[in-house]
């Protein structure tokens, strides 16, 4: 119902509006009449007549915006009664980790500690006195920003550029949260009424530039709320992020890990640490300045902290020849530092030759993988080995057949024998970074670079313009984008360099100082850092049926139904994801009872998936025979086809044998496969070949999930 007149601005007034007038106007007449000399019967008919237009008033004009202020703020008041509940969450699972530690002992069986093994502190700070090596680490002098935005701050700023930038608001901006990390400062915020995310995101250019922000600028929806839009804005006063501010996580993380090494801190200011040894293989590009080097050489660093030289080893290619010559005389180091191109490819070579040994060995010892091996074998284990070419583009234009051949042996057929590529570029054109090359390289690092299309190289997709000095997105086995910054051992050349001296010395004074090595449990294990920040590998799907054989045996005991057999193969994934059955991991991850976790436990122990309780770990071990290792190599190999196919469109036989170097009767086995799970469509007749099954919305789907 719309009022009876206009407004100044020429617009009809609302059914509210009106009213508001008439009472008005009515209130102001009859309080008018009580000064005037009018008769009893008059006054008090006016008086009467308040109370009823106050009523209209109430039932007509403040109770429908009351209704509609709660429910404008409905999302608002449910995020933050949904923080009150996680904050209480912690409280909760204490109370109920007593309980089941109770029960558990009144069984014998005693679940894992909760304990995280890597902390995720809310920015880097200083830390304490350390160990040795850690302790050779230079203290970051500024590890904070103090350009940090208040929540009042905040609100006007985003208000002022969204009015200026030509969207219409309707009231005030509401702030969500504000989370400043290194580099970064994200600010959460209630979309307004009638704004749509997509509509921000059109007008990103002309919201950076009313901000005042021109690069790395970025719109995105509000991860920890619904209906939110976050703007992340670069700090006006950078921190610096050293090794040192996370070096007692890398400690720990160092225990379960194989080739632990530092990324850097993500946009809140949490340690982002990965093991090298799961992506398998990297691919870093970046322009001059970007922070390519230093992120390259912090790894680098990362790995002599931790791993020494019957651990690791290191084959160091550098074209530019400025790079890796500070390192030559470590210990770790296979030879010098390659600069001459032509040595290069012999030096890969030499690399390739030592897989194949390595192969022959796993046969001799009837293993499948340097973890086996190492463990049977430890009068004789074998390091690992990182391959480090700082310039690949330089290698192409000397030899780019002959080269592209050699890396994609590796990156291939290398990881299992421990042997792992890092390549970097400034130039990721596509002459360079090739399909076949990109394919067998799931995990990428982009620092700043010169172009969309160079974005778009690397990453497969675009992203927001970065700062540069270390500003850059990871994306690790073709997962989500990250945005973080990347570490640095020093901000000061000397002092970098001093570090490397000072790790020669200790590596070579003294070989009582070798680290011990990790068991194969617990590199299969993962860390409480890596479950926090969902790294992509443990996200894969690794649900693997059992034999015919273990079942028919199962089922002539227990007779389980359809629901406990699904319910069994998710107990399974997540007891292959943990490398052990933990009965809280289980509970917790599934939000199963205790009796239905030990009745897996029981039927597990019976088919030999896992092993007795280890003491220390708290844990029972998981024990995979050489048929569940290559069932599960198999599932591995069929995601990444899967994604391949998602990537590039294609589901071409011919294409898959060359891509993944399989005979052309096991990619016909696998496309089956994916032919019964609904994947790919049969060929209609026998000139034809596969087609996609899957819609655009399902495969973009699955490429954001994996």
């Amino acid at each position: 119902m719309e009022g009876g007149g206009k407004g100044k601005s020429g617009e009809k007034e609302s059914f509210a509006q009106y009213l508001t007038r008439i009472c008005g106007i009515t209130v102001a007449v009859c309080i008018g009449l009580q000064f005037l000399d009018v008769p009893d019967v008059i006054s008090q008919f006016a008086l009467q007549l308040i109370r009823y237009v106050a009523l209209l008033f109430g039932v007509f004009v403040l109770l429908p915006a009351a209704l509609q202020y709660v429910w404008r703020n409905r999302l608002k008041w449910m995020n933050r009664f949904r923080e009150w509940r996680q904050q209480e969450r912690p409280i909760m699972m204490a109370v109920s980790a007593s309980k089941e530690q109770l029960e558990a002992q009144a069984v014998g069986v005693y679940p894992v500690s909760t304990t995280p093994v890597v902390s995720a502190p809310s920015g880097p700070v200083i830390k304490g006195q350390l160990s040795a090596p850690y302790s050779l680490l230079p203290v970051n002098p500024k590890p904070h920003s103090t350009s940090n935005l208040q929540v009042e701050g905040a609100g006007q700023l985003i208000s002022d550029a969204l009015q200026l930038a030509g969207i219409p608001l309707e009231g005030e901006i509401d702030i969500l949260s504000v989370e400043s990390g290194p580099t970064l400062q994200t600010i959460s915020f209630q979309l307004p009424p009638k704004v749509q995310l997509s509509k921000l995101i059109s007008k990103k250019d002309d919201i950076a530039n009313h901000i005042g922000h021109h690069r790395g600028f970025d719109v995105t929806s509000a991860p920890k709320f619904r209906s939110a839009a976050a703007f992340v804005v670069p700090q006006a006063d950078r921190a610096f992020v050293y090794m040192r501010d996370m070096a007692e996580e890398l400690q720990a993380f160092a225990d379960t890990a194989a080739l632990p090494v530092i990324f850097g801190s993500d946009i809140l200011g949490k340690p982002m640490i990965f093991d090298l040894a799961r992506t398998p293989h990297l691919l870093v590009a970046g322009a001059t300045g970007s922070g390519k080097s230093v992120f390259i050489n912090t790894m680098i660093n990362s790995l002599i902290l931790t791993r020494s030289p019957k651990q690791v080893k290191f084959l160091l290619i550098d074209p530019k020849q400025v790079e890796f010559t500070i390192y030559r005389g470590l210990p770790h180091l296979l030879g010098a530092p390659v600069s001459d191109m032509r040595k290069a490819m012999l030096a890969l070579n030499k690399v390739i030759v030592e897989m194949e040994q390595r192969y022959e060995k796993f046969a001799q010892s009837d293993v499948r993988n340097i973890k086996a091996y190492n463990v049977k074998n430890k009068h004789d284990m074998l390091p690992y080995i990182v391959v480090i070419i700082d310039e690949y583009a330089d290698l192409m234009l000397v030899s780019g057949d002959e080269v592209e051949d050699g890396v994609q042996r590796i990156t291939q057929m290398a990881r299992a024998a421990g042997i792992h590529l890092v390549l970097g570029t400034q130039r990721p054109s596509v002459n360079v970074v090739t399909g076949v090359i990109k394919a067998n390289l799931p995990s990428r690092v982009a620092f700043q670079l010169q172009s969309a299309v160079d974005y778009r190289t690397v990453l497969d997709r675009g992203a927001p313009p970065l700062l540069g000095f270390g500003d850059g997105i990871c994306m690790l086995q073709g997962a989500s984008l990250q945005r973080f910054q990347s570490a640095a051992t020093s901000a000061d050349d000397i002092e970098a360099t001093d570090l490397i001296g000072a790790l020669k010395d200790y590596w070579s004074t003294d070989t009582s100082k070798e680290h011990d090595w990790p068991s194969q449990a617990e590199e299969d294990k993962p860390s409480a850092a890596s479950e926090d920040q969902d790294p992509p590998w443990e996200k894969e799907d690794q649900k693997e049926d059992s034999s015919d054989t273990e079942h028919e045996e199962t089922e002539e005991h227990d007779h389980p139904s359809d629901s406990s057999l699904s319910e069994y193969d998710q107990v399974l994934a997540v007891v292959l994801a943990h490398g052990g059955f933990s009965m809280e991991v289980v509970q917790r991850k599934l939000k199963i009872s205790y009796a239905a976790a030990t009745k897996h436990v029981e039927r597990m122990l019976s088919s030999g998936i896992i092993g007795p309780i280890d003491p220390v770990r708290k844990m029972r071990p998981l024990i995979l025979d050489d048929q569940a290792q290559h069932e599960l190599e198999q599932a591995e190999t069929l995601q990444k086809m899967k994604r391949y196919i998602c990537e590039y469109r294609s589901a071409k036989s011919s294409e898959l044998r060359e891509v993944f170097s399989i005979r052309k009767e096991k990619v016909l086995e696998y496309m089956q496969q994916l032919v019964d799970e609904g994947f790919l469509n049969p060929p209609e007749n026998s000139r034809a070949g596969y087609t996609l099954a899957w819609s655009e919305e399902q495969m973009q789907a699955f490429l954001e999930n994996n």
